[in-house]
């Protein structure tokens, strides 16, 4: 263990630690106290008096509890998350751990009986690493390995997440009907009247269906003057006739 990891533990770890173990039972005992005090100033003090009081020994318990509720979640981000491989335990900067006490490792040293090996401070052992298979890695093996390890999984995910952005969604009836329709005219006569007179579909129905395929880049629009709007095809669009076969025939 470095200088930073046993100053960091001294000042911090341990005194949380501590913190947690004996604060429930005070606040426990000054829970069980209260009645006792209670009952005690009540002859004593006028009712005003113990109103306040009551408050402020409320207000002390709210603060407790946050406290309690702070160190754990101290706690919780100072205990580092580990991953099991060849015998031990490691964190997410490749430093070791123990696979039984799950406290960081002590020197790194080839030893006379166990070969190359950690020293544990804590169990007082030696362990070593290994394969599944059996052989005994070093140091440096273990860590080449950790490391393509991570990369294979940042490459399955990169292809997860590309599978997925390539997944082409479904689309309506109507809406497939108008990129078909679109594949088979010029785009100068691919106006909106045109398209309700052609397709026979409700006019609020392909209003909808043409701002979203708009949205979603199915399609694209250009504009002459100021009023007269055509729509076209664009990549998207006819990626997905493509890839749903309906180039050659119209789901009409």
């Amino acid at each position: 263990m470095d200088a930073r990891e046993e100053i960091k533990k001294t000042i911090l770890t341990e005194p949380i630690k501590l913190a947690l173990k004996w604060l429930p039972a005070g606040l426990l005992l000054i829970v069980l106290y209260i009645p006792v005090v209670y009952r005690w100033v009540a002859a004593k003090l006028p009712f005003w008096l113990l109103l306040m009081i009551a408050s402020m020994e409320f207000l002390l318990l709210v603060l407790a509890g946050s406290y309690i509720a702070h160190l754990r979640k101290k706690r919780k981000e100072l205990t580092p998350t580990l991953i099991h491989r060849f015998g031990i335990q490691w964190d997410k900067d490749q430093n070791p751990h123990c696979p039984k006490c799950s406290n960081r490792l002590g020197r790194y040293a080839k030893f006379l009986t166990e070969g190359w090996g950690f020293e544990c401070l804590h169990c007082d052992r030696v362990i070593t690493m290994g394969t599944d298979d059996g052989k005994q890695l070093e140091l440096a093996e273990a860590r080449a390995l950790l490391v393509g390890d991570n990369t294979n999984q940042a490459i399955s995910a990169t292809q997860q997440q590309l599978k997925q952005d390539d997944k082409t969604e479904s689309l309506s009836i109507e809406s497939e009907k108008i990129l078909v329709y679109l594949s088979r005219v010029p785009s100068r006569d691919a106006t909106r009247e045109g398209l309700i007179e052609q397709l026979k579909i409700d006019p609020t129905l392909l209003i909808y269906n043409l701002h979203e395929l708009l949205k979603d880049r199915y399609i694209g629009v250009s504009r002459e003057g100021t009023m007269l709007e055509t729509f076209g095809l664009i990549q998207k669009g006819r990626k997905y006739l493509i890839d749903n076969q309906l180039l050659k025939s119209s789901r009409r």
